[in-house]
């Protein structure tokens, strides 16, 4: 049902533009069929089309924040396929682009270095990813203010990553197994 508005509005749309939709109103619907598609697991699907987002966001000025936004989708779906790596560095240049556009102090950089340290923490670098969550949990406390999930997200990563802190870490299987770490969470 989702899909089938999505495409409704994307044909009425492509109507009033003469056919024609401009890269933004591209990028926004792509990515917005790929959240469908991730939304119900469809993992291929969104996959395919968070690398066409890509490409229309590679498009854009590399001041557009759709470049960011379009690297976080992917590599949040390769987060949860567990190919870290990937992930890793889709979340990496995510960072650095917004860290370009906002500055290290707002939330949209600190959600991506949420993510860099999601994986950090996936692939043993505890130490790493504790640090990092430290620093998104003062932005988001800056940004949002105490009561917001987001907040409790990254307080309840810190915590994990603290308590794995003096913990070895096998491999990346042995972490995904783990039932203490299934509340971490990557975020877009």
């Amino acid at each position: 049902m989702a899909l089938a508005q999505l495409h409704d509005a994307e044909d009425e749309l492509v109507d009033v533009r003469s056919r024609l939709l401009d890269t933004d109103a591209s990028l926004f619907f792509i990515l917005a069929r790929g959240n469908i598609y991730d939304s119900r697991q469809r993992d291929l699907d969104a996959l395919q089309t968070y690398a066409e987002a890509l490409a229309i966001a590679e498009s854009l000025p590399e001041s557009h924040p759709g470049r960011a936004l379009a690297l976080s989708c992917l590599g949040s779906v390769c987060y949860y396929a567990g190919n870290m790596l990937v992930a890793l560095k889709c979340f990496d240049k995510a960072l650095t682009l917004r860290e370009s556009l906002f500055g290290e102090e707002h939330v949209d950089t600190a959600t991506s270095l949420n993510n860099l340290a999601c994986c950090l923490h996936a692939m043993g670098e505890v130490d790493a990813a504790a640090m990092f969550f430290r620093s998104v949990l003062h932005v988001f406390k800056l940004g949002f203010g105490l009561a917001h999930p987001r907040v409790s997200v990254a307080m309840k990563n810190l915590d994990t990553a603290q308590r794995h802190q003096s913990r070895l870490i096998q491999d990346r299987v042995h972490v995904k197994n783990r039932d203490d770490m299934k509340h971490i969470i990557a975020g877009l």
